[in-house]
């Protein structure tokens, strides 16, 4: 775990990220594997007084990252632990060639997701998405509808979220 991005060692998010450079949070970084070798980069923010509480895991949007959710990490994690990945295709998660059904595909990011999920070892999840995060939020949802707490909150673009969605 590193404690605040501005004290982290030379290989920091901070610095390949700069938008990362206010969070303070305590954090972990990780690839998660997933199926035919992809992996999903994945940050987690989590403190003792907040382990026990379902996670919120973080989906941005498309040509996005989790970059999108900086300014939003510091809050978020005070009350519950906070997941933001990667989606496959973006950001540092692997880069696998998609199906060119739109059906085919979908399911591919959703099934990353629960793989991911089992993975990380979460029994139950809150979804926050933003744009396409938002629409594989819901498909995850329909598909698998007892692995999310039915608390899923939208945003629009450059909006910053809102506490009393969780």
């Amino acid at each position: 775990m590193h404690r605040g991005l501005k004290d982290s060692p030379m290989n920091s998010l901070s610095l390949l990220f700069p938008f990362f450079s206010g969070v303070n949070s305590t954090f972990s970084k990780q690839s998660v594997p997933v199926s035919n070798g992809n992996q999903l980069w994945t940050l987690t923010f989590s403190s003792d007084h907040v382990k026990d509480k379902t996670p919120m895991v973080l989906l941005h949007g498309f040509g996005g990252g989790v970059g999108i959710w900086a300014q939003n990490l510091d809050a978020l994690s005070q009350r519950r632990p906070v997941f933001a990945l990667d989606l496959l295709g973006f950001g540092q998660s692997s880069r696998p060639l998609f199906s060119t059904d739109a059906e085919e595909a979908e399911d591919q990011f959703v099934e990353s997701l629960e793989q991911w999920r089992a993975k990380v070892g979460l029994e139950s999840m809150i979804l926050l998405g933003h744009n396409l995060g938002g629409y594989l939020a819901v498909s995850y949802s329909i598909k698998y509808p007892d692995r999310w707490v039915p608390i899923m909150g939208f945003f629009l673009s450059h909006c910053r979220v809102v506490l009393f969605l969780i």
